[in-house]
């Protein structure tokens, strides 16, 4: 996914996961958060 739609991503993990969901995230974010990781968008084959 774009780099904008980063954001999204980890507000989308975080309602998935619930507890484990944010604090994944806040960990991910420690470690250099949105200017080190990209968000992966996977489809099926068709």
């Amino acid at each position: 996914l774009d780099k904008s739609q980063t954001g999204a991503v980890y507000d989308a993990i975080g309602r998935e996961y619930g507890i484990v969901g944010q604090v994944f995230n806040l960990f991910s974010k420690l470690r250099g958060g949105m200017q080190n990781n990209v968000g992966l968008e996977l489809r099926p084959a068709s």
